[in-house]
């Protein structure tokens, strides 16, 4: 099952919790993918256009070392 591809589903149609469940599980597949941890971010800021809500911050950050990481 593509995770990610149903994460990103779920973005589209506005079920949060959906994606994030689909992010979640991506993770547990494989958490060294940045793309995982970035459908977290967009979930947390409701695809990109709301920041209120911080624990996007420390998922941004595990997309940026999972990403450097993936290009050394």
């Amino acid at each position: 099952m593509d995770y990610i591809s149903n994460g990103e589903t779920f973005l589209k149609l506005e079920e949060w919790e959906k994606a994030e469940k689909a992010f979640n599980s991506a993770i547990e597949t494989n958490p060294q993918d940045w793309h995982c941890w970035f459908g977290l971010v967009k979930v947390h800021t409701k695809n990109l256009t709301d920041t209120k809500d911080k624990r996007h911050l420390s998922f941004a950050t595990i997309v940026l070392r999972a990403n450097h990481r993936s290009q050394l």
